[in-house]
Parts: structure tokens; C-alpha cells; sequence
């Protein structure tokens, strides 16, 4: 039952690979709940937050596999050109979302 694991497990690299694997990927678990303070926190709505999360969940949905493809048939250069392009995009359009902007307790 084990035996494919032991079978990975014997990979050289593995070993250093994988903790650095999922240390990478804390922010994928921490982000929503970072989101849930900050915009409970921007509009006082816990209603607004379930949007917003749901939103960012939708959006992870639809580029994923985008940034997959990305990531298959291109450079690691060019996939976080396009996704740090992406991330400042709609980084720069939150003020419409919440014209008081952060620091600021109501929007």
C-alpha cells in the first residue's frame, strides 16, 4: 500500500523539495481568512465578506488553469510576468470597491 510512497520518498531531491512545497503554499489557506478581517473590518458586513470571498473564490477557479497552461507551455519568467501583472490590475481597481481605502474603518 505504501510502496508508491516509499518509491517517491527514495528521490534525492524529494527531501528537500517538499517542506519547501508546502511552506510556499501557507498563503493559499491564510489569504481567505486575512480577506474576512480586512473587509469585515473596511464595511463592518459580514454579508460583504461572503461576496468577496466568494468572489476570490470564482476568480482562483477560472485562473488556475490559466496559469497552468501558463506554467506548462512557457517560462516561470513569463508566468509571473502575466500573473503579477494580473495581481496589480486589480490591486490598482480596488479603490472602486472601497473609496475609503484601508486604514479607514466604514467604506
Amino acid at each position: 500500500m505504501f510502496r508508491p510512497l516509499r518509491v517517491c520518498a527514495d528521490v534525492p531531491s524529494l527531501r528537500a523539495l517538499l517542506p519547501l512545497s508546502l511552506i510556499a503554499r501557507i498563503h493559499l489557506s491564510a489569504l481567505p481568512v486575512a480577506l474576512s478581517f480586512l473587509v469585515a473590518d473596511w464595511t463592518g458586513s459580514y454579508a460583504t465578506v461572503g461576496a468577496v470571498c466568494g468572489g476570490m473564490a470564482i476568480a482562483q477557479a477560472v485562473a488556475g488553469p490559466v496559469r497552468g497552461r501558463l506554467a506548462d507551455r512557457g517560462s516561470a519568467a513569463r508566468l509571473l510576468l502575466v500573473t503579477g501583472v494580473g495581481c496589480w490590475w486589480c490591486w490598482s481597481r480596488r479603490s472602486r470597491c472601497c473609496p475609503a481605502g484601508p486604514g479607514r474603518s466604514r467604506c
